[in-house]
C-alpha cells in the first residue's frame, strides 16, 4: 500500500504517522521501520532518521500496531502536496468565568463583547471605542501551555472574535468578585481609593490590573503606571486609579493580597482540533487549522468558492483599518483563517546568529525576550524601547508581529512603527510561497504581491560596534501611531569612528518605508561629524 509524503522529504515522522492513522483508522506505534542493505530492521523514532533515510533513497516502511501490512512512501523532493481529508469540528469550547462554555457554529462576525453583553447578559464589561482605543472593554484570556503552566493575559474584547477563544479562559470582572462572593482586592481597592466616578470605564482598569498581578504579584509603582497605555477615564484624571493601584506595589500595603481565580482543571487536558464555522447570512466562514495540510485545505475550499481569505491571529488591525480601507468595505463573503494553531509559526528561541521568531509570536512577547537579552545584544534593547511605544498593553499581549507588517503591505499609508525597525534591525523573513520556502527582507516582503505565509523571523545578532537607533515622532508618547518614525543602524571600521556600512529607513515620510540610501551614500567612509551630517542633511 502506499501513501504520498505532504512535503516529500522534508516530511516529518508526525505528519507520516498522522498520514497512516487516518488511511488505516488504526492507533499505530510512533515509530517507523525499514531494512538497510544488510537486511537489518532499522528503527525511525525522530525526524532526522526519517529525512536522512528518504534522503538515501529508502522508499518501503513497516507501520505496526493492529495492521501489520507495509507501506511503501512514495514521492521525494518533487512530490507534490496532498492533504488528507479533515474533520472539521463546527463546536467551539471555551471556559467563561470558571465554566465551560459550548457554541454550535458561532458567526464569525460575533465579537466577543457582543456575545458576552447580548447572549450571556454579562454587562459589566462595557462597550466604549469599539476598536480597542478605550479599554473599557477589556477582559483576561488565559490558555495552558504543554507544561500545564497558565498564561493571563489582558485584551480588548471588542476586537476579538467569539471565534477567537476556543480553549481559552475568559474572565470578565464578574469572574473575579462580586456583591455575593466578594469582591476581589482590586475591585476593593479601586472604589475605596475613588478611583471610580461615574464607573463606566472602571472595570476595564480592574480586568488589565488583575492581569498584571496574575503575570507579577508585587510589580514596582512604574511597572503598574507603565501598564495602562490602554485604559482612558474622562473623569478622575488616572491619580485616584493609579493611587488605588499603587497600593499592590512592592512593600506597598496591599502588595501580595491579590487571589487568583481558579482555572479549569480540564484546561490541561484539552486538545485543539481543526475548527469551520460558517454564517450563512453573511456567507463569512471561519476555520481554525491544526496542520499545514489543513490549512492548504481551508485556503483551497476557499478559492473553490470564489471567496476572499483573510488570515487571522487576533483580529487587532480590525480597530484601523476603517480609517484606512475604503468606506464601502466588507467582509461579506469572506472566509478568515485562524494560525494561531499551527506549530510551524509558533516558538521562539535565541542563539549566537540572532533571534528565531514565529510568526504568530505576539508583540508582548518578542518585547520581553528583546528585554530579556538587550545585556549581551543592546540593539534588542532598542528594539524593545520603541515596541513599547507601539499600540497598547491590552493589544501587544496578543497581537502578532507578522500580523502589523502585512496589514502595512496591505494599506501602504500606515507608517508602520514595526516595519521601520525590523527593517533597521535587517530582519530577515521566512516565507512559504507556492509551497515553496524562501527568504525576504521586510522591503521586499511590503513590495511583494503574490500570496505568501510568512513563518518567521530572524532577527540577526550585529557585530560588536554597530550602532543601532530609532525613533517616533507622534501625538502622545504612548499609544499612538507615527506621525514619522526613522531607524538608522550603522556599522564602523575598527577605530569606532569611520562608518563602513549600514541601513537606515523612514516611515510617514511617503507613501510607503522609505529607505534613505543617499543619505547613507554621504555618510559611508567617513567620521561621524557636524561636516558629515551637515553633508548628509
Amino acid at each position: 500500500r502506499k501513501v504520498e509524503l505532504p512535503r516529500g522529504c522534508a516530511t516529518s515522522l508526525e505528519e507520516v504517522l498522522s498520514t497512516l492513522v487516518q488511511r488505516t483508522g488504526l492507533p499505530l506505534t510512533p515509530a517507523l521501520t525499514y531494512s538497510d542493505a544488510a537486511c537489518e530492521d532499522l528503527v525511525i523514532t525522530c525526524d532526522a532518521e526519517l529525512q536522512e533515510a528518504l534522503r538515501a533513497g529508502v522508499r518501503t516502511f513497516q507501520a505496526r500496531q493492529e495492521s501489520d501490512g507495509d507501506w511503501e512512501v512514495v514521492g521525494g523532493a518533487d512530490a507534490k502536496p496532498q492533504a488528507p481529508p479533515t474533520s472539521w469540528t463546527s463546536e467551539l469550547r471555551f471556559w467563561l468565568n470558571g465554566e465551560e462554555v459550548v457554541v454550535k457554529n458561532p458567526s464569525p462576525t460575533i465579537t466577543l463583547l457582543a456575545w458576552l453583553r447580548e447572549e450571556r447578559g454579562l454587562k459589566g464589561t462595557h462597550a466604549g471605542c469599539q476598536e480597542g482605543g478605550c479599554g473599557i472593554c477589556t477582559v483576561t484570556l488565559t490558555r495552558m501551555d504543554e507544561s500545564g503552566k497558565s498564561q493571563t493575559v489582558p485584551i480588548n474584547s471588542c476586537l476579538r472574535r467569539l471565534c477567537g477563544v476556543d480553549g481559552l479562559h475568559v474572565q470578565t470582572s464578574e469572574g473575579i468578585g462580586g456583591q455575593q462572593s466578594g469582591f476581589h482586592p482590586v475591585q476593593k481597592a479601586v472604589a475605596d481609593g475613588n478611583g471610580s466616578q461615574c464607573g463606566y470605564c472602571t472595570p476595564g482598569w480592574v480586568m488589565n490590573m488583575y492581569a498584571l498581578l496574575e503575570k507579577n504579584p508585587s510589580p514596582t509603582h512604574e511597572e503598574i503606571e507603565q501598564h495602562f497605555d490602554g485604559n482612558l477615564c474622562r473623569c478622575t484624571g488616572y491619580r485616584p486609579i493609579l493611587t488605588s493601584f499603587g497600593k499592590f506595589a512592592k512593600s506597598s500595603p496591599h502588595c501580595g493580597s491579590h487571589k487568583s481565580v481558579a482555572h479549569p482543571p480540564a484546561m490541561l487536558t484539552a486538545v485543539k482540533g481543526p475548527l469551520h464555522f460558517a454564517d450563512e447570512v453573511t456567507r463569512e466562514e471561519w476555520f481554525r487549522p491544526v496542520s499545514m495540510e489543513q490549512y492548504d485545505a481551508a485556503r483551497t475550499a476557499a478559492a473553490k468558492a470564489g471567496k476572499a481569505v483573510r488570515l487571522v491571529c487576533a483580529n487587532t488591525t480590525e480597530g484601523v483599518v476603517k480609517y484606512l480601507g475604503p468606506k464601502d468595505r466588507t467582509e461579506e463573503g469572506t472566509v478568515f483563517v485562524d494560525v494561531t494553531a499551527l506549530t510551524e509559526l509558533q516558538g521562539l528561541t535565541v542563539d549566537g546568529t540572532g533571534m528565531k521568531v514565529g510568526a504568530t509570536v505576539s508583540l508582548a512577547e518578542v518585547t520581553e525576550a528583546m528585554r530579556a537579552h538587550s545585556k549581551t545584544a543592546p540593539h534588542y534593547g532598542v528594539l524593545a524601547d520603541h515596541l513599547l511605544r507601539v499600540a497598547s498593553v491590552q493589544i501587544r499581549s496578543v497581537a502578532s508581529w507578522v500580523g502589523n507588517l502585512m496589514f502595512t503591505r496591505d494599506y501602504r499609508s500606515f507608517a508602520s512603527d514595526v516595519a521601520t525597525i525590523f527593517a533597521t534591525a535587517g530582519v530577515m523573513l521566512q516565507v512559504m510561497e507556492g509551497g515553496d520556502m524562501k527568504q525576504m527582507t521586510v522591503p521586499e516582503l511590503l513590495a511583494h504581491k503574490g500570496d505568501i505565509l510568512v513563518i518567521s523571523m530572524t532577527v540577526p545578532m550585529p557585530p560588536t560596534g554597530a550602532l543601532l537607533r530609532t525613533y517616533k515622532t507622534a501625538q502622545r508618547a504612548v499609544f499612538a501611531h507615527a506621525i514619522v518614525n526613522l531607524g538608522a543602524y550603522l556599522e564602523f571600521s575598527r577605530d569606532g569612528q569611520t562608518v563602513t556600512g549600514g541601513r537606515i529607513f523612514v516611515g510617514g515620510a511617503c507613501e510607503t518605508l522609505l529607505e534613505a540610501k543617499k543619505t547613507l551614500a554621504a555618510i559611508v567612509g567617513k567620521k561621524l561629524d557636524q561636516g558629515t551630517f551637515k553633508a548628509a542633511a
